[in-house]
């Protein structure tokens, strides 16, 4: 198998483990990129209201910086939900 192939097939493999699909993948990697950063209570209302666009939320949840999520479409926070930093 060339090497440039067995590059795209690990490249590939890695995103299949962190989405279900290609392009939801894409999605969720930029609104993680755009917002996961923000430190302080700022950055955790802002990820409360737009985290929405990811996963299922009931009520408030707040999530603080630096939190790895993956395959964010099966996640579903309950209301009063807390995500400490550094949470994967």
């Amino acid at each position: 198998m060339p090497r440039q192939n067995i590059m795209f097939y690990k490249l590939r493999l890695y995103m299949d483990r962190q989405a279900s699909s290609l392009l939801r993948y894409f999605y969720e990697q930029s609104i993680l990129f755009l917002l996961g950063w923000i430190p302080t209570i700022i950055g955790v209302g802002i990820r409360g209201l737009f985290y929405r666009l990811i996963m299922k939320m009931d009520g408030l949840a707040a999530i603080e910086s630096r939190v790895r999520i993956r395959f964010a479409n099966y996640i579903k926070l309950g209301h009063g939900v807390y995500i400490d930093e550094g949470s994967y």
